[in-house]
């Protein structure tokens, strides 16, 4: 995977996403062994990141290596587990979340969020004004070495803004599966519970409305955009509050509700869609910052999920948020983890939409090629002659959602297709080299090593965001999916170099 990664792109930044080392516990010596494990890999060290010439990284934290399984602010060790993160990842000492290196008590910042801001490419910022040459530390002002925490002047409009979240170390407890009453300690419980730290969401709001960015690249240690998965029920999330509470009206001021699927019932993994309070405040943070001319562009990186997937959702006007727009997300997970798990997503991209022989709910994809009446179809389709005992509109293009193996149709398995002007990404924006999950063309799993990289274009004023599982047969050098996305370039008028991020 490393060679793939430094002989296909020359990445500018690698971004560890958690999970980086199992180390569940609360042996700090034993977390930074894991640590040391995975940097003294052969392949790490003579291909990766590390290796000449350097790639700087960045990254948080998830549970295994944070704490324990599915652990938040529970955990009795966190400031303890911040130093040996501040160690692997080779932050100054001066860095508020590292002070002393040996004293939690000297720790100002508690939790490992963080952020830095790539300036624009010289002859585009001369375009704006915004010429900034340096990437400077969030807290401290200086220049920053391995971890790169940086970000810009507020005065000085940056390129990509990478904000790195910490969604463990104040995570309040979200479901209900080791008792209720635990949803209720540390200042959790209904409408109380969070994913982030009072603190956090100040540093957060003043980094996506104050600082000036043509891209904004966020990283969550858990899924974003999948919305709340319902099927669990509501006795399921701590974050539950009653009939019409604020877990029912975050998830309504979403435009989501019940028919906007998330997973199955059994599914398990952690996302914002947990606390749909927090996951509300979270989207409507990032499109005040598209809405307040702060970035053009916002885009989602996760892990957690040991698969990858890209997604993209339209967020409703709405009084906080302001005007319509989209948010995108790529997960990516993980580095020599394998598990098989399709699953449904409203969100995540689809070829094709459709909906369910009708009901209006555009959350299927068709599943092309289909074969019906004895012909092959990779689009929608006007055909209603001879249909399968099933009376469909005239003039409404129509697609089969399910097929068997054969790719014959299954009768009951149709909708209606989105108008192709309605769809959020364009089928010719889109790159599928096989499916590998399920009949999803945008789901990626069952493979040793994901990765995910963001590639912004300034000539073209694109990003490509796309998901890798390099070594795997029948996918185009390496490449899973991906999907080209434009942003507004009226101010490019040469040629430069791009910037591209990988995780």
């Amino acid at each position: 995977m490393w060679r793939h990664v430094r002989r296909r792109f020359q990445a500018d930044l690698w971004i560890w996403l958690g999970d980086n080392a199992y180390a569940d516990g609360e042996d700090m010596d034993k977390k930074r062994r894991k640590y040391n494990e995975i940097r003294d890999d052969k392949y790490y060290k003579k291909y990766g990141p590390v290796a000449s010439p350097h790639i700087p990284v960045m990254g948080s934290w998830d549970d295994h290596d944070f704490g324990s399984n599915d652990q938040g602010n529970e955990y009795k060790c966190k400031l303890e587990s911040q130093l040996e993160y501040c160690i692997h990842f080779n932050i100054p000492r001066k860095d508020p979340r590292c002070r002393g290196r040996r004293d939690v008590n000297k720790i100002e910042r508690k939790g490992v969020y963080g952020s830095i801001v790539y300036p624009l490419p010289e002859r585009y910022a001369n375009l704006t004004g915004t010429v900034d040459d340096n990437n400077t530390d969030t807290a401290t002002g200086t220049k920053t070495d391995e971890d790169n925490t940086a970000t810009a002047s507020p005065a000085r409009r940056g390129g990509i803004h990478v904000i790195n979240l910490d969604t463990r170390s104040e995570r309040h407890r979200v479901s209900t599966r080791k008792g209720e009453e635990k949803c209720y300690r540390r200042g959790g419980g209904e409408s109380s519970t969070d994913i982030l730290s009072p603190e956090q969401w100040n540093w957060l709001e003043n980094e996506l409305l104050t600082i000036p960015s043509e891209i904004k690249v966020i990283t969550s240690g858990i899924q974003v955009l999948p919305p709340t998965n319902l099927r669990k029920g509501y006795e399921f999330f701590c974050a539950y509050d009653g009939k019409n509470g604020t877990f029912e009206r975050a998830i309504d001021e979403l435009d989501e509700g019940k028919d906007t699927r998330s997973g199955v019932k059994r599914t398990l993994r952690e996302i914002w869609g947990d606390v749909p309070q927090a996951r509300l405040r979270l989207l409507q943070l990032a499109q005040r910052s598209v809405n307040a001319g702060k970035t053009k562009t916002v885009i989602f990186v996760s892990g957690n999920a040991h698969m990858g997937e890209i997604m993209a959702k339209r967020m409703p006007e709405s009084f906080v948020g302001g005007s319509a727009t989209t948010l995108y997300e790529v997960t990516a997970s993980g580095v020599g983890k394998m598990k098989y798990s399709p699953y449904p997503n409203a969100h995540r991209v689809r070829v094709r939409s459709c909906d369910d022989r009708g009901n209006g709910n555009f959350v299927r994809e068709c599943d092309f090629p289909f074969i019906w009446r004895n012909k092959t179809y990779n689009d929608c389709t006007l055909d209603t002659y001879g249909s399968d005992s099933t009376k469909r509109e005239e003039g409404r293009p129509w697609c089969y959602y399910r097929t068997k193996d054969n790719r014959r149709y299954e009768p009951k398995a149709w909708g209606y297709c989105l108008p192709v002007e309605e769809e959020i990404v364009p089928r010719e924006n889109q790159l599928v080299s096989r499916r590998t999950c399920g009949r999803s063309y945008h789901q990626t799993c069952g493979m040793t090593n994901i990765y995910g990289g963001v590639d912004v274009n300034w000539d073209a004023g694109e990003v490509v965001m796309s998901v890798f599982t390099p070594g795997e047969e029948g996918l185009r050098n390496g490449l899973a999916s991906s999907i080209t996305v434009p942003f507004v370039p009226d101010w490019m008028e040469t040629k430069g170099h791009g910037r591209n991020i990988f995780f």
